[in-house]
């Protein structure tokens, strides 16, 4: 089976994840884990376990800079800066790379703030 017909047989979320496991060895991506990650039931960033009272701190700093003005305005901007570049300004492809480069870096500060909010106590050891 071909990976263009595999990735028919996908459907959104499901496509997306078995497109990162197919092209997961090509590249040297940053991904959500490499920011900080779940390691035997403990949080852990720059391989240092974070403490109950840390993960505490980290979880209402994110929720607040997640719902901030700031942070929305800049995320907004950004991304109208990438579709730019991409769209409009592209003379090669690695104008649209930048552009691809930005937009998954916004997605992945994203993805992050909302997992960070949505910590519990319960959930770490």
């Amino acid at each position: 089976m071909t990976i263009q017909q595999k990735m028919k047989s996908q459907k959104g979320d499901d496509r997306q994840k078995k497109l990162n496991e197919l092209v997961h060895n090509l590249f040297n991506g940053i991904t959500e884990d490499d920011v900080m990650r779940f390691k035997d039931g403990k949080l852990v960033m720059r391989n240092k376990e974070i403490t109950k009272e840390e993960i505490e701190v980290i979880r209402r700093d994110a929720e607040v800079f997640k719902d901030s003005v700031i942070w929305n305005v800049l995320k907004r901007e950004l991304q109208l800066a990438a579709n730019e570049r991409m769209f409009d300004y592209a003379r090669e492809v690695d104008d649209m790379m930048f552009g691809k480069a930005m937009l998954y870096n916004l997605d992945l500060i994203d993805k992050k703030l909302k997992n960070l909010v949505s910590l519990g106590i319960s959930r770490v050891g």
